[in-house]
């Protein structure tokens, strides 16, 4: 969420610590969205289309990488 003050001051770390640990990232910020944009239950912050693209990258990246196995 673009607008996640709790998170998005600690990405920088997690990112630079995923590439120095060579770790398959993938990541996408939402604009103008809130903590918790994926809650359909909280009005206030729900993000209808931007729930349901990060619904769908998720499962993008879970079936990419476990088809690995």
């Amino acid at each position: 969420a673009s607008k996640d003050e709790i998170i998005n001051e600690k990405v920088p770390a997690f990112v630079g610590a995923a590439i120095n640990a060579s770790k398959d990232l993938t990541l996408k910020t939402y604009p103008h969205t809130k903590h918790g944009f994926f809650n359909d239950t909280r009005r206030a912050v729900y993000n209808r289309r931007a729930a349901g693209e990060s619904w769908d990258l998720t499962r993008w990246f879970l079936e990419r990488t476990l088809g690995k196995l």
